[in-house]
């Protein structure tokens, strides 16, 4: 396997915008398209997809303007939350709620 060397200098910056660009081909080149084909149906796995997009463009906003980690990591943390809810790691009594009411439970 072909090894890529980019020279980079931490003390300037020098280079980094190189690593990036072959960082990002390396990880284009070995990942599959997820998201071809994709249909997002329900209403509320948008909502969560759109929050959580929402989260990680603030979070962008918030590096660049050099907010404290603390309050960037929150905000990751609200994109996180909304994926795991899609995912079903993380449940609320609200989501139960409206899985279950579309359940006809018959006698």
């Amino acid at each position: 396997e072909q090894i890529d060397i980019a020279p980079i200098s931490c003390l300037t910056g020098k280079g980094t915008s190189k690593l990036k660009q072959q960082l990002t081909a390396n990880i284009d080149a070995r990942m599959p398209d997820l998201t071809s084909g994709i249909t997002v149906t329900s209403a509320r796995h948008r909502q969560k997809l759109n929050s959580s997009l929402r989260s990680l463009r603030r979070t962008r906003l918030l590096i660049k303007a050099g907010e404290t980690p603390e309050i960037t990591a929150f905000e990751l943390r609200q994109a996180v939350n909304a994926i795991d809810e899609i995912t079903g790691k993380v449940y609320t009594e609200d989501i139960l709620d409206r899985i279950f009411s579309k359940f006809c439970v018959g006698k």
